[in-house]
Formats: structure tokens, sequence, C-alpha cells
């Protein structure tokens, strides 16, 4: 149940959007009210378009400690109604995950985070239920082993399969409901005549949601073979000189920028997602309070910048939203 205190922060924060996309500049009002943490940055698997898991990453490596951790929840607790426990990396690596969970749960906060399913083990699927963890997302990117491996280089299909049985099990056996298991896949070239397949799984393996995600490609541009050939299956479109652009196009406004935010692993506030190196940091939350940083000049300047000229923001080139 969010309170009282809470709602009216989100009803501010939304308001400050709205206000701040009609009128083309920033005006903050409410704090950010949904918020991704990032646990760790390392993986074990090497995507070739992810960052952590193709090595291209710039940032520093490593996973937020404990104490860290519980500080920025401390922080973002009076505000925060849903955190992801996921930025770039395989959250299932750090090896106090369940407790990370638990002690967000503890806070009344709504946790959700994302993983390869290569560590869903039963083990894992037992205390991330008994941690009270509300919502899984496990990617299935293929219905066939070498369809799953063409993207999740150095993945197993079975011990993805065997990791969602395992935490239908776990729910079974501890008489929940939670967590929430949404089977994901992102769809490619290779795996896009696959998707009914992957569907017919997911109802066998009695997921609650099964969903697809038009997948990223850094440069898209010239094109690349992991693009889709059905148009509506692809975030990007060929035009007539055989190149590619973004489907859709970029307007001047983003809800993100005024109702959440992106916390690394060693506590920068970042604008969202897609700022994966963490060049566009507001500031750190281990080092300031929220509200220095959110209504601070970096971020009030970043936010200027994408009300006036959203394509100018790198970061922004390859969004969806």
């Amino acid at each position: 149940m969010i309170g009282l205190k809470k709602t009216g922060n989100i009803l501010k924060a939304s308001a400050s959007y709205l206000c701040s996309a009609l009128m083309h500049r920033p005006l903050t009002w409410g704090m950010p009210f949904f918020y991704s943490i990032e646990p760790i940055n390392l993986c074990n698997l090497h995507c070739p378009e992810c960052p952590s898991g193709n090595g291209s990453m710039r940032r520093k490596r490593g996973m937020i400690s404990m104490e860290d951790y519980c500080r920025i929840i401390d922080r973002i607790a009076p505000y925060a109604v849903h955190l992801t426990l996921y930025f770039q990396g395989e959250p299932l690596l750090h090896p106090q995950f369940p407790e990370l969970v638990r002690h967000a749960h503890a806070r009344g906060l709504y946790t959700s985070t994302s993983t390869n399913g290569q560590l869903l083990n039963e083990e894992m699927a037992e205390r991330l239920a008994e941690a009270g963890l509300d919502h899984l997302i496990v990617s299935v990117d293929g219905a066939t082993q070498s369809s799953y491996e063409t993207y999740r280089i150095g993945g197993r299909l079975d011990l993805v399969m065997d990791g969602i049985r395992h935490v239908v099990k776990a729910k079974e056996k501890l008489c929940t409901s939670k967590p929430r298991i949404e089977m994901q896949s992102l769809v490619f070239a290779h795996n896009e005549s696959e998707l009914e397949d992957l569907k017919r799984k997911s109802r066998s393996l009695r997921v609650d949601r099964f969903t697809l995600k038009t997948a990223q490609v850094y440069d898209y541009r010239n094109g690349s073979p992991l693009i889709p050939i059905q148009k509506n299956l692809s975030r990007y479109i060929r035009q007539a000189d055989g190149t590619y652009r973004l489907k859709r196009s970029l307007p001047n406004r983003c809800r993100r920028m005024f109702c959440g935010a992106v916390i690394d692993w060693q506590g920068n506030v970042l604008p969202c997602s897609f700022d994966k190196d963490g060049e566009h940091a507001f500031g750190n939350l281990l080092e300031q309070d929220l509200e220095t940083i959110w209504y601070g000049p970096r971020a009030q300047a970043f936010r200027h910048r994408l009300l006036c000229d959203r394509s100018s923001c790198t970061i922004c080139r390859n969004c969806v939203y």
C-alpha cells in the first residue's frame, strides 16, 4: 500500500514531467519514484551487443557492498515505490543478491530483476522466493541451443529452462505467488521464426507472462545480421539508400528524466539505463543527499538539453521510450 506522502510525490513528479514537456524547460517539483540499482556490472555471458558481456564498458568493474546498498536504500526509501535490481551485468552473480531483495522488501519496495537464468538453481530459486522478490524477468532468446547461443554466447538453454522450473517449484513449495515470472525474448533475425515455439514453451513452463522485446544494436546505421526481417519486430527501419534508422521519432521529452533514476554500483546517479558508461552522472548518492543531486545543476542541464534537442543526447539515439 502506497502512503499519502509517496502518492503526493508521484503526482508532483508526473505533473513536473507534463509541464516541462509542454513548456520545453525543466520544472522539477517531485522526486523520482522508480529506481534501478546495479548490484554488479560483471557478467557470465558474452552477448555481442552488451557492453558488460562484450568487454566494451569503459567504467570500473565491481559490485555494490551491502553497507553502501543499505545507505542508498535509506536515501531513496522515502520516495521509492518500485526498485529494479539490475542495470548492467548479471545480478545473480552478486553473492548477497537475495539479501539485497530482502532488505528492499522489508522497506516496502516492489522489487524486480532481470536475469539470463544461468544461475537459477534450486537453492537460488527458493532464496529469491523467500526474500520476497515480486517480479522476475528471465531472458530466453531462442527455442534451440544453436539459436539461443547465437546471442547468449557461453550460455546453456537447458539451464535457463530448468531455472524457470525451479522458481515455479519454489513458489509452490512456499505457497506464494511471488515472484511473478516473465519469460522475455529479445527478437533477432535468427530467432524471429521461433517466436510461436517460444510462446508454447512459456505456457508449458507455466510462467505468468511471455513478452517480446526489440533488440538494441549499437552500430545499426549500416545494418546488422541481428536485425529482424519483419518490421514489426525491429526497432529499426531500412531506408531507400540501404541504411537504417530508429523506427520511431525522438520527441523532445522523456518521463524518465522526472520520475526515475538509475544508480550504479558505486552510487552514481545516472539519467537512465542507456547511460551504460556513466558519462552523464548527476552526482553520487554516497556523498550527497538525493535532493541535492536531483535538483542540482547537472541534472537540470541534462533535462534542459533533452527538452530542447533530444537528438543531441547520444544516449537517446537508440531509445525506444
